[in-house]
């Protein structure tokens, strides 16, 4: 949900997602709750982390506490990141899938309000860490 609520609304960053434990496709309840709000993400899949290993990252942000507790060390190494702590809705109803959808589109809304592309590192961290959870 995040990589395609921060793609669809930012110009000036580029999101992608992974899971520690990716299941290869992405749960129905996310296809069809992010459909309600014009937002297509049925070819996604969900990836592992370790695809990102070679890639240059900026940001990393962990949205539940699974991903905090489980990401490798070398994904944090000399770059932003930040835990915002959401609930987990795996296996959960349509509504609490919406209700996260909404939370999370809430929180990046907020941090792109702040966010500019000239900010130094110091700036973003902290706009990151005040949208803590």
């Amino acid at each position: 949900m995040a990589e395609a609520l921060i793609n669809s609304r930012s110009t000036t960053l580029v999101a992608h997602s992974a899971g520690v434990v990716p299941s290869g496709y992405i749960d129905p309840h996310t296809i069809h709750v992010m459909n309600e709000i014009e937002i297509d993400i049925s070819a996604n899949r969900s990836k592992s982390t370790e695809i990102f290993k070679e890639k240059e990252i900026d940001i990393v942000i962990t949205l539940c506490a699974t991903a905090y507790e489980m990401c490798p060390p070398w994904l944090y190494q000399e770059k932003l990141s930040v835990h915002w702590g959401f609930k987990d809705v795996s296996g959960k109803s349509t509504r609490d899938y919406r209700r996260l959808r909404d939370e999370i589109r809430a929180h990046l809304d907020r941090f792109l309000a702040l966010y500019r592309p000239d900010a130094t590192d110091e700036e973003i961290q902290t706009h990151l860490r005040r949208l803590m959870r």
